[in-house]
């Protein structure tokens, strides 16, 4: 779930930066083939065998890094090339035994996947910890498991030193990432509700519309909050461009409640009685939008050159009483959308004046970020929450004891049927999930992906065997290999399976071995899918009416400080009351995006019960139409605009939402 640990989580919708230039993930995948490809070339050059594991642990060291913050990709790698130092020569000695080998393999399993415990940068680390140990027991009776593990460790570091001093990220490159995403998907808001405001009434459309774009724009204001927050506590002073950055997050945050009420507005009003011109200014909201996004990514050079958008010069604020058209509350959401935009456009345009990027990272991590005591303290806090998790009651124990046993009898029947049996095992560790229907969906695409990628990699292996094109073949292949990884999982698998076919074996063999690829991978993902089935599976059936009660609390306890809000008056009202109503429209609209991941989760389980799905989906809808109309009622009770006709309709929604949520609620826990 995006919010599940202290603000370490995965966003579910993240924006794509359409900047032009070469994107983040692309710049990943150049390094990931670029630390993988050179070991292996002069391995096949030079007839170094210990070379190979260079290759592989370059590509490994690649997929371990987490991205953003040098102090915490520096951590996550380092600590998977000691891992691997440690875990590959004991697996090359235990793989002349099937026990000894699957005995490690189980141990190591369990371990690594008990550091989901501590979050996802932990969990990838531990899951390609366990792919080491999985590829290095296929390797038994290597004479040189000292220099196999030198030669990997020196794999990850090359991978570290590309992308840390060779190609490196500035320190508030995730911030800065993170927040484009935020204006991004705000413009894409932006541009559905101009498309939708001369087309639809209402209805359907606008609930689909809401709960796409509402959900897109919480999950990465939080993403660059959590982000923001990190960069902060590990600088060891504040930085003009840091303390802007978080300036143009906060106005962000604050234009998103309009475009929610703007939706709602529009929503309510046939097409012919919509405001004159709402489409070209929405439309010109979202080109602003655009705009800033340019500015946060462009560097401090290019940034005030950027042209895209409207004028530099914000517009005046107009009222009622200077321009006559403005008659209704979506008249005035969007004008002050449109001054609120235009500000934090000329603001984007000089984000950080006078500090330069060599600055930042002057400034940054390279000075020694946390003292030694935070660091102390970061282990200690990460051992109490693994010790925490040793327990049966605990959902990462039990996914451990579950992966762990499936990686066992992926070894065992591996070493019986495979000439590749650590393929059966990789497959089996990479397909896995805590819960049963993510874990079919992935099942499904890693067979789809690399039975077609063994398609490639035998067309490969049967018409290139010189070492120089067969590197310069797999570079594009581990390029889009490592830009889909966190796009598409089918194509990640599609684009990995040649690279790992031509890399994982020091001798690339014929074509019968994609062949082998392809039914190693089909048994793997059957065996993963039958643990998810069979030991102590996780349906979420039994969570998603927890997280339907956390819902309806928060979107309730919104609702009650609004209407709490409503019985103030002037700058009485505003000012002690404002932060309280902020604080629970955000977790309103946490609660109701845990919700809604819960509800995708179940919907994806089989045998699930049509009644309480229906139910669910009932209630998410009217939680958000119930927080949509309170954000509606505050956001016009805040401009002025309370005439009683409106202020009544929105009283009658939020009393009929309350009550079915009331009702429904209650079905469902029942």
């Amino acid at each position: 779930m995006p919010y599940a640990r202290c603000g370490r989580f995965m966003v579910v919708h993240g924006g794509r930066i359409t900047y032009q230039r070469l994107t983040p993930a692309i710049a990943n995948g150049v390094r990931a083939a670029v630390a993988t490809l050179i070991p292996f070339f002069l391995a096949a050059a030079l007839g170094r065998a210990e070379l190979a594991w260079m290759a592989l642990g370059g590509w490994l060291g690649t997929l371990a890094d987490p991205g953003g913050l040098r102090s915490t990709r520096a951590r996550a790698v380092g600590t998977f090339a000691i891992l691997g130092a440690v875990v590959l020569p004991l697996a090359e000695r235990c793989g002349t035994s099937i026990w000894l080998a699957t005995a490690l393999l189980a141990v190591v399993a369990f371990g690594g996947t008990l550091a989901r415990a501590l979050g996802p940068a932990a969990a990838t680390v531990g899951t390609m910890t366990a792919v080491v140990a999985a590829v290095g027991t296929a390797r038994s009776g290597s004479p040189s498991y000292g220099v196999d593990a030198l030669a990997f460790v020196g794999g990850a570091l090359w991978a570290t030193l590309l992308s840390s001093m060779v190609w490196p990220v500035s320190m508030h490159r995730p911030v800065r990432k993170a927040l484009a995403a935020v204006f991004e998907a705000m413009g894409d808001y932006a541009l559905a509700l101009a498309t939708s405001a001369e087309t639809e009434e209402a209805g359907a459309h606008w609930s689909q519309l809401a709960l796409t774009h509402h959900r897109r724009i919480r999950a990465a204001i939080e993403e660059a909050l959590a982000i923001a927050l990190s960069v902060r506590a590990t600088s060891p002073g504040e930085s003009a461009l840091g303390a802007d950055l978080r300036v143009l997050l906060g106005l962000a945050e604050a234009q998103f409640p309009r475009l929610v009420a703007l939706g709602v507005e529009l929503e309510g009003l046939a097409v012919s009685a919509r405001p004159a011109a709402t489409k070209e200014k929405l439309r010109s909201l979202a080109t602003t939008y655009g705009a800033i996004q340019g500015s946060v990514l462009a560097p401090a050079s290019e940034r005030g050159n950027l042209q895209a958008g409207p004028p530099e010069t914000a517009p005046a604020k107009t009222t009622a009483r200077e321009a006559p058209h403005v008659a209704t509350p979506a008249s005035l959401l969007v004008d002050r959308l449109e001054v609120d935009s235009a500000h934090a456009r000329a603001f984007a345009r000089t984000l950080g004046a006078g500090a330069t990027f060599a600055g930042e990272r002057e400034s940054g991590a390279g000075r020694g970020g946390r003292p030694s005591s935070a660091a102390f303290s970061v282990l200690a806090d990460d051992a109490r929450e693994v010790r925490d998790a040793l327990s049966f009651q605990s959902v990462f124990f039990r996914h451990a004891l579950r992966v762990a046993a499936a990686a066992a009898v992926a070894s065992i029947i591996g070493h019986r049927i495979a000439v590749h049996p650590h393929w059966v095992t990789v497959t089996t560790l990479a397909v896995l999930q805590p819960y049963p229907g993510p874990t079919s969906t992935r099942a499904a695409e890693r067979v789809v992906g690399t039975v077609l990628g063994s398609l490639v990699a035998a067309l490969i292996t049967i018409s290139i065997h010189a070492p120089l094109a067969l590197a310069a073949v797999m570079f594009p292949l581990s390029v889009a290999a490592v830009a889909t990884r966190g796009r598409s999982y089918r194509l990640f698998t599609f684009f990995l399976t040649p690279v790992f076919v031509l890399i994982a074996e020091r001798h690339p063999g014929d074509w019968w071995t994609a062949a082998a690829r392809a039914g190693d991978s089909v048994v793997g993902g059957v065996i993963a899918l039958l643990a998810a089935l069979a030991v102590w599976p996780s349906w979420e059936r039994t969570r998603l009416p927890d997280a339907i009660d956390r819902m309806v609390a928060a979107v309730t306890s919104y609702r009650d400080a609004v209407m709490a809000s409503l019985e103030l008056q002037g700058a009485e009202r505003r000012a002690p009351i404002e932060p309280p109503i902020a604080a629970a429209r955000r977790a309103a609209g946490i609660a109701i995006g845990e919700a809604e991941t819960s509800l995708e989760r179940w919907l994806a389980e089989p045998l699930r019960r049509a009644e309480q799905g229906e139910t669910a989906m009932q209630l998410v809808t009217h939680a958000r139409r119930l927080a949509n109309a309170c954000t509606t009622l505050d956001i016009r009770a805040l401009h002025g605009v309370d005439d009683a006709a409106g202020r009544e309709g929105y009283l009658r929604a939020i009393e009929t939402y309350s009550q079915a949520l009331a009702q429904r609620a209650s079905i469902l826990r029942g």
